[in-house]
């Protein structure tokens, strides 16, 4: 598709630069931008006597023109059209992946901003207006779960990374009830089933500490979130890395858990 300039153009503008639409992407005076070189989706700006054609492209901003109000709607409809084409497996893929992580269990902080920032990045490859895309389904129900992503809150994670617990209690109940003498507490199973990337737990002494540490050592295990070889537990005093150990041995029936103190640990590394 070859875009003519508005005829005024000719009395304001020597150089008068050529521009078609085609499969590929956009030929700017014989020279290729690729539709995957696009930053941004090319837009219309009104001026008073013409329209210009807009877009971003390997870091360059580009402004074509003097077009006719007329030949730049007929622009955009075609890049639309070619535009789909080109993005739309991109689109699928990222929105399958995201509802994919977000199913795999806990939701951690920093993989909530991962995904939003994935989210807006592939937004800004679309036009705000996504109705524009709304005769093809699967796009626009694809942008239109972006759009929820990118909303999303601190509150929203909350509440998916609540409802993964509250689900994780009730699958893993009799092992939270049987796995102490007594059963563990709400905070001690919500200790057992967090997995941020680093997990703090304050408590006094006496409280259940080292009770929910074997508590998510096993609920990880029975979970086939963690293999045996992927723990190493440690304590302070030699003490309390024994006590661990005899705990670990007679109530998950294990002994290949590495237990030490922090000394013992450095010195076999040193």
């Amino acid at each position: 598709m070859q875009l003519k300039r508005y005829w005024l153009s000719k009395f304001f503008i020597k150089n008068h630069a050529s521009l078609e639409i085609c499969t590929q992407g956009v030929l700017l005076d014989n020279t290729l931008i690729n539709w995957s070189e696009f930053e941004t989706f090319p837009y219309i700006e009104s001026h008073f006597f013409f329209s210009s054609l807009n877009w971003q492209a390997n870091d360059v901003q580009y402004h074509y023109n003097w077009l006719s109000k007329n030949t730049a709607s007929n622009a955009i409809t075609k890049i639309l059209e070619l535009w789909g084409k080109t993005n739309k497996a991109s689109l699928i893929h990222l929105v399958n992946a995201i509802k994919a992580k977000m199913s795999q269990g806990y939701l951690r902080k920093n993989t909530f901003t991962n995904i939003q920032n994935k989210a807006s990045q592939q937004l800004k490859l679309w036009p705000k207006d996504i109705v524009l895309f709304s005769l093809d389904e699967s796009i626009y129900k694809a942008l239109q779960f972006l759009q929820l992503v990118v909303s999303w809150n601190d509150e929203h994670l909350a509440a998916f990374q609540n409802n993964y617990i509250n689900k994780q209690k009730g699958l893993y109940q009799d092992y939270f009830h049987s796995i102490e003498s007594n059963p563990l507490t709400e905070k001690q199973q919500i200790a057992c089933i967090t997995d941020e990337q680093n997990n703090l737990i304050l408590a006094g002494a006496g409280t259940g500490k080292t009770s929910t540490m074997i508590g998510r050592v096993g609920y990880l295990l029975k979970s086939n979130r963690a293999k045996e070889s992927d723990f190493l537990l440690l304590a302070f005093g030699k003490q309390a890395a024994d006590e661990m150990k005899v705990r670990i041995n007679d109530k998950l029936n294990l002994s290949s858990i590495k237990v030490n103190t922090f000394h013992s640990l450095g010195l076999s590394i040193i």
